[in-house]
């Protein structure tokens, strides 16, 4: 099924391979491809999301590429997304700007601006900005500034640091994981970009 754009398209409790419109609505039903304006997908699953406004509640997602993307209760594997807003979800791979997560599980997040964990944990982050987190745990952090409310990390690489902190690694140890870490990453990402170029 191939939808023309402009149009207003609404899935519900079926699949369709390709959907092309300005607004797609799935609810209890997937797609394969979706472009489109806004995408809202409730109890849905889509491989691969291309939209400027995407909504993700209680459904499941491999690939959104969006200028917005908000997720509850929901999963994706890779989210390519200008803004990132994630409440009691989870994410494998996260390309953003900005990004805020309640109560979340996130794998990798790579932001050129600001990342805050509320109640939520991350593998890792690599952060251009300000990382804030309250309450939450990360295993690896890269940021400007970081600013921690009752947390921990496995090791902090910042330029300033603030608050209540419990790190593992000391200066040598971080040295030593924070290069692991990147070689993971940069691995990460280029198995990423090889699997899509296939």
């Amino acid at each position: 099924m191939t939808e023309e754009l402009g149009s207003k398209v609404t899935i519900e409790r079926k699949g369709v391979n390709d959907v092309e419109a300005e607004v797609v609505s799935i609810k209890m039903g997937g797609a394969r491809d979706v472009h489109a304006t806004d995408v809202n997908i409730t109890q849905g699953g889509v491989q691969t999301v291309q939209a400027d406004k995407v909504w993700v509640r209680q459904g499941g997602v491999q690939n959104v590429n969006g200028a917005e993307t908000i997720v509850r209760q929901g999963g994706v594997v890779h989210v390519n997304s200008h803004n990132l807003d994630i409440t009691q979800g989870g994410v494998v791979l996260v390309q953003t700007t900005n990004a805020k997560t309640i109560s979340s599980q996130v794998g990798a997040v790579i932001a050129d601006g600001d990342v805050t964990l509320d109640q939520s944990s991350a593998k890792g982050l690599l952060v251009r900005g300000d990382a804030t987190i309250d309450q939450g745990a990360v295993g690896g952090l890269v940021a400007r500034e970081v600013v921690m409310k009752n947390g921990a990390a496995g090791f902090i690489i910042a330029r300033k640091v603030q608050g209540d902190v419990s790190v593992i690694f000391g200066p040598l140890e971080s040295i030593l994981f924070g290069t692991s870490f990147g070689i993971g990453l940069g691995l990460i990402v280029w198995l990423r970009d090889k699997l899509r170029t296939s």
